[in-house]
């Protein structure tokens, strides 16, 4: 239990409001690119700090545990997400991706461990020490002179043989339920924010 010193600190309200509004966000993106339908919210005028609080706090643990076929590490999960997302930004961001046609990762996609490092508040050597096990034959990761790039191929070929994570999934589907139920709606979730849209993370 926190003690009644951490809920006088004003940051520690500033990070619980940050991760509601973190929690809204992913829920709008995920409406806006197709993965979540769109349909009517709660009865009530938005979510409440408390229910987005926790329902972030339970999507994190829920997350955790539907990517364990990846990643059975949490701190290895943030690490590819951290390059994931990385190299998601500069492949969004090339202007050769669309002439090409493909959706293959090339090296100037690449993002460098202290990039990473850096975006996740974590030393460079344990960022290097925990991405080691990775970057073998058949890892997550191909390293280039710039940098580490997901090993798509490699993560198409573990969700496939993932043959449990219909059922995983379901607990995602029902935080997002419940938080309609508390009053999120879908298809106006930008009431529910407390501070705002938080911004794009950058791995720079």
């Amino acid at each position: 239990m926190l003690s009644y010193h951490h809920w006088e600190q004003p940051e520690s309200w500033q990070r619980l409001r940050f991760s509601h509004d973190c929690f809204v966000r992913l829920i709008a993106d995920g409406v806006a690119c197709g993965a979540i339908p769109a349909k009517a919210g709660g009865d009530q005028p938005c979510l409440s700090l408390d229910d987005g609080a926790c329902a972030a706090a339970d999507l994190i643990l829920a997350l955790v545990d539907t990517n364990r076929f990846l990643c059975e590490e949490s701190i290895d999960l943030a690490i590819f997400s951290a390059v994931l997302h990385g190299n998601h930004r500069l492949y969004a961001s090339d202007p050769t991706t669309a002439l090409a046609r493909t959706d293959t990762l090339r090296p100037h996609h690449a993002v460098r461990v202290a990039q990473v490092a850096r975006a996740l508040a974590l030393p460079d050597t344990t960022v290097r020490r925990r991405i080691a096990p990775f970057t073998r034959r058949g890892g997550l990761y191909v390293r280039t002179p710039t940098g580490l790039l997901v090993a798509t191929d490699r993560l198409r070929s573990l969700r496939e043989c993932d043959s449990s994570s219909s059922a995983r999934h379901g607990s995602i589907r029902l935080i997002i339920k419940r938080a309609v139920a508390r009053g999120l709606s879908l298809a106006r979730s930008e009431r529910s924010y407390c501070d705002g849209r938080p911004a794009t993370p950058t791995i720079e």
